[in-house]
């Protein structure tokens, strides 16, 4: 429960989320995770955004074409 109110365990948490969620502004400094890893990091949020904004798109072509 200690960590709750630890602001460098905030701090930490929401660097990792970012670097995790946009691959692309966190270039890694040292290569150690490798080339290959990054790029699948990189295609996986492509790959989600995509079928997200797809899937929104489609809702509301639904939504919309009803309703006239």
């Amino acid at each position: 429960m200690e960590k709750i109110t630890d602001l460098n365990q905030w701090i930490k948490s929401l660097t990792r989320t970012k670097e995790d969620f946009i691959p692309l502004l966190s270039m890694p400094n040292d290569l150690k995770i490798g080339i290959v890893y990054y790029i699948v990091k990189v295609f996986s949020v492509v790959l989600t955004f995509g079928l997200i904004a797809i899937s929104l798109r489609r809702k509301f072509e639904r939504k919309h074409y009803h309703n006239i």
